[in-house]
This record gives structure tokens, C-alpha cells and sequence, in this order.
């Protein structure tokens, strides 16, 4: 065996460059294509995108109406920054029983857990918007609503739906976890 030995500019030795395999990259419309070709790569796209889609309306609306009660940026601040140390508190605390609880109720149960969250906090949370944010109480009482659909959509979001939405690639075969990803 042969060991090349190679000198950089400063005369110092250096190891041989391995070549990388380089992975062809997969353009927007062949992306598209190989998703649509397996029905269980566009079932989990369709739960990603939708979940995607939902908190960031969702997301928009909520960071709105608490601007509107902390019109001070350093309020505003205050708040979300009080607000993203609670969710991850309450995501740590979440992983440890989301774990239980999806060894225990199964995978569907987990990644079910996310959409129905979001979809029971949705009623009072748009309710109290539709109902109007004229007066300071009604826009509390939007923010506080807004507040917890938040916290947790994105505890569970973070707890119990991103690792469920893994654990639907593990029967795939190594091509399609790569590419579906």
C-alpha cells in the first residue's frame, strides 16, 4: 500500500482530497414528479404542507393582534420573547411524555395530536377576532387565545408532530427518504 503524500503552499503536509460523490440535484418540477409518483410520499407532503401552511396564517394573524396590544417594540419584544421560553419549556416537557404517549397510543395518535390541537383553539381564537378587537379587553382577550393556540400548536408541533412525520419515512426505501425529504 502507497500512501501519496501531498505538500500545501507552506511546505507542510497535507492528506489526499477524497472525492465527494456529488447528488444530483433534483429540480422544482422533478421534485414534483417524484413526489406525485408514490402516494405515501404525497400523503406526508400533503400533512406538511398543510400544517405549514396553517401555522403561518395562523402565526401572522396572532403576531398582528399582539402588535396592536404592545404597540412599543420593546413590549412587543418583551412579550415574544417571554413567549418563546415558554414554548420550549413546555416542548421539553411535551418530548418527555410525547414519547410515552406515541409508544403508547400509537404513531397516528402522535401525529394527529398537532391538527387537532390547532383545530379546537382555532374556534375561540378566530371567534374572538371576528367578534372585534375595537376595545383593549376584546384585544386581550384575542391575544390570550392567540397566546395559547400558539403555545400549543407549535409545543405539539415540535414534540409530537416532527418526530412522527420521520418516523412515516423509516419503511421507505433509501432513494425515496432522500428525495422525499
Amino acid at each position: 500500500v502507497a500512501i501519496l503524500e501531498t505538500r500545501d503552499e507552506g511546505g507542510k503536509e497535507s492528506q489526499p482530497q477524497k472525492k465527494k460523490k456529488k447528488k444530483a440535484k433534483m429540480t422544482m418540477v422533478e421534485s414534483a414528479k417524484f413526489l406525485a409518483s408514490s402516494e405515501y410520499l404525497r400523503l406526508i407532503a400533503t400533512l406538511v404542507l398543510g400544517y405549514g401552511l396553517s401555522i403561518n396564517f395562523t402565526d401572522i394573524i396572532f403576531k398582528s393582534i399582539v402588535k396592536r396590544q404592545y404597540p412599543d417594540p420593546l413590549d412587543y419584544q418583551r412579550f415574544m420573547g417571554n413567549f418563546s421560553s415558554v414554548v420550549g419549556l413546555s416542548t421539553c416537557i411535551v418530548i418527555f411524555l410525547g414519547v410515552h404517549a406515541i409508544r403508547i397510543l400509537g404513531w397516528r395518535m402522535g401525529a394527529l395530536a398537532t391538527p387537532v390541537v390547532m383545530a379546537i383553539l382555532a374556534f375561540p381564537y378566530f371567534s374572538s377576532i371576528l367578534v372585534g378587537l375595537d376595545s383593549p379587553t376584546s384585544l386581550r382577550i384575542a391575544v390570550i387565545f392567540g397566546t395559547i393556540q400558539a403555545l400549543l400548536s407549535k409545543t405539539t408541533k415540535y414534540a409530537l408532530f416532527d418526530p412522527t412525520t420521520q418516523m412515516a419515512y423509516i419503511p421507505l426505501d433509501e432513494e425515496s427518504k432522500v428525495k422525499g425529504k
